[in-house]
């Protein structure tokens, strides 16, 4: 679930405490002007109804440098309503799903159609995907996607917005091997090829035939089809997939011929270092070859999968002819000692079994992080948090100490986006420097990276909703360019509720 900004509240931005030395925020009055990004997030999930993105204008603060006060009002919400008909019909459609999403990930805010097909939710007033899923994305047809709804001021049911969704039209398929027998129990599941990240509700078997129904909207529709076996005694297929496929296709039915190709059994053990086995997940990529596929049009393609170990490291993997890398992951237990481990595999046709292959885990690299303040000196109980943006996509949090003036120690080779938090004033315990994040590369060889903090400027403010201060609510303050988060906090719960004390990077 993604977060929710808290709506309807009125941001205070009290500047106070400017910075003017060289190593932390103190008071002055010659701090740079500024722009910034806030988002204030519900205290607790039972606000989630009433909460949403902050509006795309209001967000967005600025202060000149001399204000004592910044005032920023953000949008209260409205409650909206939408009436879902079929567009041919104009009856209403009863109990759809409607999902509306405005920051990349369906589900934020929802609900479902009554009687009349009118839907009612409370939000605030910002732009938004819409998702209509008549049959909320549990049986045959489709899912309809609205982009870039903007919704502004309050709708009443005697007015709704219109989201009328297009008549659905069936829509038969078939599935065969290269034989021309039909491929019984494959799994049909179809992805809107312009949008593939978001769910369109449709995921049918092929019966006794071969054949599969959905309901798709009349026109130009097209889609990415993923047919794959059902994993619960059904077909036994590898997935395949057809990308940007138009459907449907008038007075036609969509035939799949499912390749049937040569299977081998690959069996080995993942070690860490050349002796002892460790557990973890195997990813095995190849390319299967047309040859091995006699009297098909099948032109080859890539085929990937993905198994875990058992406890002493052993996989089994079944995958058809090809050639293939296969390259193990440890478990993120393991993962500060060991890295991950490639061989390449290569078997003649008709080999049923390929056994022995030993895939060893690489060493990790050292690396070495140095955080100073803004005059140079080194920063003592700064916490480190490492995101890897290559597989494996580990995260690991460590702390900057004084033996050896910053942290030292192994992780897994990749790119890897650190962030820096810097620690607090040990005899005021308020914050000193604003967070920072950078890049690190270390996959080739060991590094040094040495992060600055940079000066900053304390500021107070006040988060005021309609019943004054609103306690427990986490403030966040980004850059405005890069969208990096420099300080983040939260509103106090007893004395002065509503009251917080953020930082400032210049």
């Amino acid at each position: 679930m993604s977060r929710a900004p808290l709506a309807g509240a009125v941001l205070l931005l009290a500047i106070g405490g400017i910075g003017a030395d060289c190593s932390g925020p103190n008071p002055g009055p010659t701090a740079p002007s500024r722009e910034f990004r806030v988002e204030l997030h519900a205290p607790h999930r039972g606000a989630q109804e009433q909460t949403s993105r902050s509006h795309p204008i209001a967000d967005v603060v600025y202060w000149d440098g001399t204000d004592r006060q910044v005032d920023l009002e953000l949008v209260q919400p409205v409650v909206m309503s939408a009436s879902v008909q079929d567009d041919l019909t104009g009856l209403p459609v009863e109990a759809a799903c409607t999902f509306l999403d405005a920051v990349g990930q369906l589900g934020d805010l929802g609900g479902e159609t009554d009687t009349l097909g009118v839907v009612t939710k409370t939000l605030v007033p910002t732009t938004y995907d819409v998702l209509v899923a008549p049959e909320c994305l549990l049986g045959e047809e489709v899912g309809r996607l609205l982009t870039d709804v903007t919704i502004r001021d309050s709708s009443t049911a005697a007015a709704p917005l219109d989201w009328s969704v297009a008549p659905a039209e069936v829509f038969r398929g078939r599935v065969d091997d290269i034989s021309g027998d039909p491929v019984v129990g494959a799994v049909v599941t179809f992805f809107d090829a312009e949008r593939p990240e978001y769910p369109l509700g449709v995921t049918v078997e092929t019966g006794l035939d071969g054949e599969f129904d959905v309901f798709v909207p009349g026109g130009d529709a097209r889609y990415d089809i993923v047919i794959s076996t059902s994993g619960d005694g059904g077909a036994s297929i590898g997935p395949i997939k057809l990308e940007d496929e138009l459907v449907p296709l008038l007075g036609t039915r969509l035939v799949i011929e499912y390749p049937v190709l040569p299977i081998t059994s690959l069996v080995g053990d993942v070690l860490a270092g050349n002796s002892t086995y460790a557990a973890g997940r195997v990813q095995v990529e190849g390319f299967v070859g047309p040859g091995e596929v006699i009297g098909s049009d099948f032109s080859g393609g890539w085929y990937r999968a993905e198994v875990p170990t058992n406890a002493q490291g052993r996989f089994f993997i079944d995958v058809p002819y090809g050639t293939y890398r296969i390259r193990a992951v440890p478990a993120y237990g393991d993962a500060t000692v060991f890295d991950t481990g490639e061989v390449a595999v290569d078997f003649e046709p008709g080999v049923d079994v390929v056994d022995g292959i030993e895939v060893s885990l690489r060493p990790t690299l050292p690396a070495l992080v140095q955080v100073f303040d803004p005059a140079g000196e080194r920063i003592v109980g700064a916490d480190l948090r490492f995101h890897m943006l290559t597989a494996p996509h580990y995260a690991f949090q460590r702390t900057t100490t004084a033996g050896v003036g910053g942290f030292f120690g192994t992780l897994p080779r990749g790119l890897y986006d650190v962030e820096v938090i810097p620690p607090t004033d040990e005899e005021t315990d308020a914050k000193q420097w604003s967070r920072v994040r950078v890049t690190m590369d270390l996959t080739t060889s060991q590094t040094v990276l040495q992060v600055f903090l940079r000066r900053s400027d304390s500021f107070d403010g006040f988060v005021n909703g309609p019943a004054g201060g609103v306690p427990g609510v986490r403030v966040m303050m980004f850059d405005k360019d890069t969208g990096a988060l420099v300080d983040e906090t939260i509103t106090n719960r007893e004395v002065t509720p509503g009251f917080f004390r953020g930082l400032l990077p210049r």
